[in-house]
């Protein structure tokens, strides 16, 4: 998951807030309540193992209605993560569009 590295904490933090606001639970994510307080007051740094189970809980569209936009890297390590149809999705279809135009600034269409 080499490409989850690039994901900055700041994003991996907003990613853990919206995955805890649809109510799921500490030890559906594998760590202790303890662990979470610590995670939610920044005490600790969000893993990489962490970061793809949380975005296990995550749907393209959420991905793209929280502004994420990603580096190839960090999108192909989220293929290997979801199922296979997710990929083929227009969900991630559109956010490999929205990342591609943020990377090289292609406007919007109308």
């Amino acid at each position: 998951m080499s490409g989850l590295k690039t994901i900055p904490q700041e994003v991996r933090f907003r990613i853990l807030l919206t995955v805890l606001n649809k109510g799921v639970k500490p030890k559906n994510l594998g760590i202790t309540l303890v662990y979470m307080c610590m995670l939610l007051k920044r005490k600790k740094p969000i893993s990489d193992r962490l970061l793809e189970k949380l975005l296990r809980h995550l749907s393209p569209q959420e991905l793209i209605h929280l502004g994420i936009t990603l580096k190839d890297k960090a999108l192909n390590s989220l293929e290997t993560i979801f199922p296979s149809g997710w990929a083929g999705s227009s969900a991630w279809q559109s956010a490999r569009l929205a990342s591609e135009r943020s990377r090289v600034q292609i406007p919007a269409g109308p």
